[in-house]
């Protein structure tokens, strides 16, 4: 204030929560008082007194104000862990956030919203941690998370709402690095041979979870066996062998037959994949040049196959049956035939088309050699 006289004044301050009952609060020639311990959301009134040295004084207006907190929500939570669909073994789920600072420097805590229903989640205090592990979690659910961070003053602020499905993780086995890559039985070929057995070996396989490992041979018989499934009991094909070795040994396998076999590698967690296969026809030494027919005998409406066995490349094979009156049933010129064991097909009828009658009848394979 400014004293007409110049002289000095001196400020004597009243405040209070009602007009109607002001203290003194202080008496001051400085022109500034620091009111302490005031409530906030609290209406104070206050009013200034003048005085100089001679005792004259002059009052201001009873002034009002209203102390009010300010405070501002702390930032929402980043969940920085994996999200969506995860692939894994692990049934505790790591829930990392990051959380920037408070606008008023406020001391923050969390909780942690989760559950498998957004409807009805649980909250789970995390203090003032910025990870919390949940868990264990099922394999194949849909979890719901959220991450509130509340100051010490009650201001929140919450995260996305985020979701965490876990899948089991299973690997499928592959071949042992270094393990040769083929199998010790060519992929297909004939094997000459009067001994009746065969040993089929493959390379060691490795589960990449570290999951026992188990082999599945399976063994077909003839062309049909190719358009079968493989892996079953079913025919054509049949399960041989299921076992932890990495060989097994035909044994009772007829001569001049084809064989198909594949080879199934599987871990205990029921991931598989396909390994080696190949074809293979054991052709007798001693009489590996003698043809034959199979089945014999055969129904008239399935007929027969004529088993050739080319120990060379055969310009031109032909076929011709004859009844026992030496009449010519059917005949057929079936061209050049490459090196191996081949299956020449009559389908039991006659040059005419006709299912030929049940009986004995003769067959003349003529080739140049």
């Amino acid at each position: 204030a400014f004293d007409p006289e110049t002289d000095p004044v001196t400020y004597t301050l009243f405040t209070g929560s009602s007009p109607m009952s002001l203290v003194l609060t202080a008496s001051t020639a400085s022109t500034t008082v620091i009111l302490a311990g005031l409530k906030f959301n609290a209406t104070y009134y206050a009013t200034l007194v003048t005085t100089d040295i001679y005792g004259l004084s002059g009052q201001s207006p009873v002034y009002m104000w209203s102390y009010q907190r300010v405070n501002g929500p702390p930032p929402a939570p980043v969940v920085t862990s994996p999200t969506g669909i995860v692939m894994t073994r692990n049934q505790e789920y790591d829930l990392v956030w990051t959380q920037g600072a408070d606008p008023e420097q406020d001391a923050v805590s969390f909780t942690v919203l989760t559950g498998t229903n957004t409807q009805d989640l649980v909250m789970r205090p995390a203090a003032n941690s910025t990870d919390f592990s949940l868990g264990p979690l099922d394999f194949k659910t849909t979890y719901y998370f959220q991450v509130a961070a509340q100051d010490s003053y009650g201001a929140c602020s919450t995260s996305t709402l985020n979701t965490v499905r876990y899948e089991f993780l299973n690997n499928a086995p592959m071949p042992e690095p270094g393990a040769p890559g083929n199998l010790n039985l060519p992929v297909s070929g004939d094997i000459v041979s009067d001994i009746d057995s065969v040993t089929i070996a493959w390379p060691a396989y490795v589960d990449p979870d570290g999951d026992p490992v188990s082999y599945i041979l399976s063994l077909g018989q003839g062309d049909a066996a190719l358009q079968g499934a493989a892996f079953g009991n079913a025919a054509p094909w049949q399960a041989v062998y299921q076992g932890l070795s990495g060989s097994y040994t035909l044994d009772g396998l007829k001569f001049n037959q084809r064989y198909h076999y594949a080879i199934q590698v599987r871990d205990s967690q029921g991931a598989t994949i396909a390994g080696p296969q190949g074809t293979f026809t054991l052709i007798p030494k001693s009489v590996q040049a003698d043809p034959y027919n199979w089945p014999n005998p055969f129904r008239v409406n399935e007929g027969t196959n004529f088993v050739v066995t080319a120990l060379e490349p055969i310009d031109r094979a032909k076929v011709a049956v004859y009844s026992v009156y030496q009449d010519l049933v059917w005949e057929r010129d079936f061209g050049s035939l490459p090196r191996g064991v081949h299956q020449l097909h009559w389908d039991g009828r006659d040059a005419q088309g006709r299912p030929v009658f049940s009986g004995l009848y003769v067959a003349l394979i003529e080739t140049p050699q």
